[in-house]
């Protein structure tokens, strides 16, 4: 999960070396404002942004509640992923770009994955929806990355928070992925105009609730 402190917060000497500058979200431009790699590497908490409002970068953990270190070599960049060319407008989101050492350029680096096998990110609709967010929605006006009108759009949805362990369904035929192993999660529906929020029973199913809750363990099923 990711947060951003929107409050002034001054870094003490220890932190230096966990606080990153954040230039730009947008590759085609890293190069021109001197955006710099940044590494996450085995840290619980890393801050990153612009001062004096630092993002503060966090790695889920299962359960949710809990927090991991990031993965070794998590080198890189933190970046806005635009939607591809037939995708729904608001299927973009911040990923950040793991870029191994022989790697040259950006297009030859990968997403952070997380431990379900997909990608760490921030929804678009969590960065437009949430005032915690307002540095980097300005950012992403500014660079172009997002419309006003899109902005606009997402803003008449109701308010809903998308965690990590959401699936974000933008089409009635979007697949997504139910790990029996894990912890129950919702599946989100974006509308036109509306939100439509559903607990994902298919995990519930494998999930004792006499003796609290404890997943599926790979036994036969029928």
């Amino acid at each position: 999960m990711l947060r951003y402190k929107t409050e002034t917060r001054s870094i003490q000497p220890q932190e230096k070396a966990h606080v990153h500058q954040i230039l730009s979200l947008t590759p085609e431009t890293f190069s021109a404002v001197g955006q710099e790699m940044v590494d996450f590497s085995t840290r619980r908490w890393v801050y990153a942004g612009k001062t004096p409002k630092w993002v503060v970068f966090s790695y889920p953990a299962d359960p949710p509640a809990k927090k991991d270190n990031f993965p070794p070599d998590s080198r890189g960049y933190l970046y806005y992923r635009k939607p591809l060319p037939g995708e729904h407008a608001m299927t973009g989101g911040l990923r950040f770009r793991v870029m191994p050492l022989d790697t040259r350029s950006f297009d030859e680096g990968i997403d952070l994955i997380h431990k379900d096998g997909l990608p760490w990110r921030v929804p678009l609709y969590n960065v437009v929806y949430f005032k915690a967010y307002a540095p980097i929605l300005e950012t992403l006006l500014k660079e172009g990355s997002v419309t006003p009108d899109l902005v606009a759009h997402v803003q008449k949805m109701p308010v809903r928070r998308f965690s990590r362990r959401s699936a974000i369904l933008y089409e009635s035929s979007d697949t997504f992925i139910a790990d029996l192993s894990r912890w129950p999660r919702f599946v989100h529906m974006i509308m036109p105009e509306s939100v439509v929020t559903i607990d994902s029973f298919i995990s519930r199913v494998f999930f004792c609730k006499s003796s609290g809750t404890s997943p599926y363990q790979e036994q036969d099923v029928h």
